[in-house]
């Protein structure tokens, strides 16, 4: 399908009958345009004619003993209905129609998959150290290049793709994964704990345990010690091991004080755009006069081109009240509060080898009188880290295995 079709419009239709080859062969001796044809059944098929087709098509129908079934209208013709036929925007389409041409020589869209935000932001400086930017000729793309700076700049990144795809460059990268926590039981070590907690269950396989179920603990205790202590014989040094379950909080604070809710007035304002991408082409007056808003987006693609985004964007502009929390709204804006508290308490928790089991609220009076929300994430998880053991005696090792049972 060419992309004067999706701009101008084509529908979708599905024709039913007896007689679809005879109906295919008249078609095919008129002028009528038809592509996509799927042979459905023996008796159904499903195609796309362009619109200004469509009454030509059901002329032919008249006489032939077939159903015909619109399954869907597409491109500017049936999106034109949005608009609301604005001068405004006919007087824009001879610049947009010049645009939308020029539009897919460039690269106006940098899109990089795979990493957080911060490898995300260094990807992006290697990429402006070999000149790219948004707007740039697409012929001026030397993706090789792209991947040997950003692997050579970034060496934690184990793989880096670089595609362009239409107006879009898209960087897919891939971090190193770090190497296993690979234990050395011939080395002497205590396991410690790696964060705060309460102990809720230890098994001890080799070593001596510090703590019980039930005991507290900091960041740093030693909770299975690698030193077994005999009373007639020297300590023996061990690789301490075993599994520990335990109950680790994160907490978040809220100040509810500095916290209000919005709620809608009723007045609403609508603006409508033309948007190519990354550039907005306004429809009337699109200035906004309330002091506080919110705006929820619709969008409605114009032309399905993948290269071309061009879309019909329409912003409803909600005018809100602010209130204040020792309002009526008091009680809302506390439960907003502990909401926030817990996501922000939730978020903290590792998303691997971690269970939630559980919150507590609390709420409490700063120095300066403000009221604040505490909401801790009960979570139970796997910890301790083995940390060798220093100053070992070479005498009091553990054996290899090949003189253990020596005699």
């Amino acid at each position: 399908m060419s992309l004067w079709y999706s701009f101008i419009g084509y529908v979708n239709i599905k024709i039913e009958g007896l007689s679809i080859e005879r109906f295919l062969n008249l078609i095919g001796q008129t002028n009528i345009r038809i592509w996509n044809v799927k042979r459905i059944s023996r008796t159904t098929l499903t195609a796309s004619i362009k619109r200004s087709d469509f009454n030509k098509l059901q002329y032919l129908l008249r006489d032939q003993n077939l159903n015909l079934i619109v399954m869907q209208k597409k491109g500017m013709a049936k999106n034109i209905k949005y608009m609301k036929m604005r001068n405004v925007f006919f007087l824009l389409i001879p610049i947009i129609l010049f645009i939308i041409y020029a539009y897919s020589s460039f690269i106006w869209v940098i899109d990089i998959k795979g990493v957080g935000s911060v490898y995300s932001e260094k990807i992006m400086k290697s990429l402006e150290h070999c000149g790219v930017s948004i707007g740039m000729p697409i012929n001026k793309v030397d993706q090789d290049e792209y991947q040997r700076v950003i692997l050579k700049e970034n060496p934690e990144l184990s793989w880096v793709g670089v595609n362009v795809i239409g107006v879009k460059l898209e960087i897919t990268a891939a971090k190193e994964d770090p190497p296993n926590n690979i234990i050395d039981t011939s080395t002497p070590s205590d396991v410690i704990a790696d964060k705060d907690g309460i102990i809720m269950s230890i098994i001890t396989y080799d070593g001596t345990a510090k703590v019980e179920a039930g005991s507290t603990f900091r960041k740093g205790d030693v909770l299975i010690s690698g030193i077994m202590e005999h009373t007639i014989a020297a300590p023996r040094y061990v690789c301490a091991r075993g599994e520990i379950k335990a109950k680790i909080y994160y907490d978040s604070t809220i100040n509810i004080s500095a916290m209000n809710t919005k709620t809608r007035t009723g007045n609403k304002k609508t603006n409508e755009y033309v948007e190519i991408g990354n550039i907005y082409a306004p429809i009337g007056d699109t200035s906004i006069d309330y002091e506080y808003y919110e705006i929820e987006t619709t969008k409605n693609i114009v032309t399905e081109s993948f290269f071309i985004p061009l879309y019909f964007v329409k912003n409803e502009v909600y005018e809100l009240k602010i209130d204040d929390p020792s309002g009526e709204h008091a009680e809302e804006i506390r439960k907003q509060a502990e909401e926030l508290a817990y996501e922000k308490a939730l978020s903290k928790v590792p998303k691997e080898n971690a269970e939630v089991i559980g919150s507590l609220v609390n709420y409490s009076i700063s120095d300066s009188g403000e009221l604040l929300v505490t909401v801790a994430v009960e979570s139970l998880e796997d910890v301790g880290v083995t940390v060798p053991i220093e100053n070992v005696p070479d005498a009091t090792a553990i054996p290899s295995a090949s003189n253990a049972n020596t005699p």
